[in-house]
């Protein structure tokens, strides 16, 4: 017949699911909470719809500097966990202390590196004792035989011997806050931490530089086999190859008092040891605030 009739359609409303938030990392966005409607694909801050957003809204920006690794990498001289982004994580040194020409960590088959023999170690053994380097190593000592059995004496400032080199991160540096304290704390005690491969060091200490307010000097007095920690209200003891694979025995030192009101003040600390024939060597530096702890 022609007739037009038009009806009014109830509009179906928002069927919404929930989207939790997630922290952005170097290959992938984040996003903050929130609810999309399956219906329309509009985007809401509350369940109630009443919050509209738009997708920049709702989702971060990539973060480089939060990575993601879970596959294990190699070359010929060390290994790391592959991020997507291609960056290295927790890159380390091949180590084979079972010597069956095997990584213990990788599997990856090598042939390390021989130990440098030099001609003539003068040249570090003039004034103030200087130490030869390699990348990725610290080094640990001159001796008289390549199995490092027999370290010279500091006397000896000429001729032949081995250096001695073991990966950087075994003199590296962690650190830990009295488990009785918090931000709200008038003040903490920090607990630094380093290690060793073996017990032939005359000296192991930290030198740190309080916000250029004090400088100090510590020696380690004690040794470790493993260390307490606290993580959620969890006691938790950890072993030294939490450093490197190479790392045997923890040394540590106390600092005490710390006050409130430094607690968002820089601590740089440089681990060092004295080699068995008298040569001071520094470990990677490490700075960080009280304030980190409790970020």
């Amino acid at each position: 017949c022609g007739q037009t009739i038009t009806e009014r359609v109830p509009a179906l409303g928002h069927r919404v699911r929930h989207v939790e938030a997630q922290a952005a990392t170097c290959a992938s966005y984040g996003n903050v909470e929130y609810w999309v409607c399956t219906r329309c694909n509009a985007y809401y801050l509350d369940e109630k719809c009443s919050r509209a957003a738009d997708w920049d809204t709702v989702h971060t920006p990539l973060d480089p500097e939060n990575h993601v690794g879970g596959v294990i990498d190699r070359d010929e001289s060390s290994h790391w966990y592959a991020c997507a982004c291609g960056a290295h994580l927790e890159e380390e040194n091949h180590i084979d202390q079972d010597s069956d020409g095997l990584c213990d960590v990788c599997c990856w088959e090598y042939t390390p590196t021989a130990p440098d023999l030099y001609d003539d170690i003068s040249p570090y053994r003039t004034g103030n004792y200087t130490a030869p380097t390699r990348a990725g190593y610290v080094f640990a000592g001159w001796y008289e035989d390549a199995a490092f059995t027999t370290p010279i004496a500091q006397s000896v400032t000429e001729g032949p011997a081995y250096a001695k080199f073991v990966d950087a991160q075994v003199l590296s540096v962690k650190w830990q806050l009295s488990a009785q304290t918090n931000a709200q704390s008038a003040e903490t005690k920090i607990r630094l931490v380093t290690t060793v491969d073996t017990l032939n060091f005359r000296k192991v200490g930290f030198r740190v530089d309080f916000g250029g307010i004090r400088q100090l000097d510590l020696t380690s007095k004690e040794v470790y086999r493993h260390v307490m920690g606290f993580q959620s209200g969890e006691t938790t003891y950890y072993e030294p190859d939490v450093f490197s694979p190479e790392s045997q025995y923890f040394m540590t030192a106390i600092i005490s008092g710390v006050k409130n009101t430094h607690f968002d003040t820089n601590f740089t600390v440089v681990p060092y040891w004295v080699t068995l024939d008298g040569t001071t060597v520094d470990g990677l530096t490490k700075i960080f605030k009280v304030s980190d702890d409790w970020a």
